[in-house]
């Protein structure tokens, strides 16, 4: 079962209003920037995990080949 749009609109409009009722606005950012930072990690990152891997991991074959 998928959610859909207007539920998640509702859950989230919950969860910010319980978040500065209970912890204040200084909190509420925090939360906001953390929701942030994972949308992008999911949009951007999630996605090009194997190119960044490979791109990591090229530097190491690169140093094991010199060794050799």
């Amino acid at each position: 079962m998928t959610m859909t749009k207007t539920l998640m609109g509702i859950l989230t409009g919950a969860a910010v209003v319980v978040v500065w009722l209970q912890f204040g606005f200084g909190s509420l950012l925090l939360v906001l920037c953390g929701a942030a930072l994972g949308g992008l990690t999911a949009r951007y990152l999630v996605p090009l995990w194997p190119a960044i891997t490979q791109w990591l991991t090229a530097g190491k074959d690169l140093f094991t080949k010199e060794r050799q």
